[in-house]
């Protein structure tokens, strides 16, 4: 399953085989269901392909096996923040997820932007805290 993941990444990163990249990420599942690499890169492949819904079950599936992985946490938290996950835009939410990422990895870069784009969208201060919790 690392494998093809590995390559589906590559694939996805290619921009130009994301067939290729999604077909890849299937197969990883299907040789090892609830592998959170597969699950989390499946959901970020369906979110660039518009596939809202599917990205979302994707990234909890991966979130239910380790609720500490990071980039699920901050692809999640994007959707809610986006308003494109099946409970519309909800920026608590968004918010708890971003934190919850960070408090976990607190250089993380990806959940640094979107909480500071997210509060600052809140009207709150945009700026990043140096502790999370």
């Amino acid at each position: 399953a690392d494998l093809l993941c590995s390559k589906a990444l590559v694939l996805q990163h290619d921009k130009r085989q994301p067939d290729a990249a999604e077909a890849l990420y299937r197969e990883a599942l299907r040789g090892r269901p609830g592998h959170v690499e597969s699950l989390c890169g499946l959901g970020v492949l369906l979110i660039a392909q518009g596939e809202f819904a599917a990205a979302e079950q994707a990234l909890r599936q991966a979130l239910q096996r380790d609720p500490k992985h990071v980039e699920s946490l901050t692809y999640l938290a994007g959707m809610m923040q986006d308003g494109v996950h099946s409970g519309g835009r909800n920026e608590q939410q968004a918010e708890a997820h971003y934190l919850a990422a960070l408090k976990l990895n607190p250089n993380h870069q990806a959940a640094q932007q979107g909480l500071a784009l997210l509060r600052q969208a809140m009207g709150k201060a945009p700026h990043i805290e140096s502790r999370y919790a």
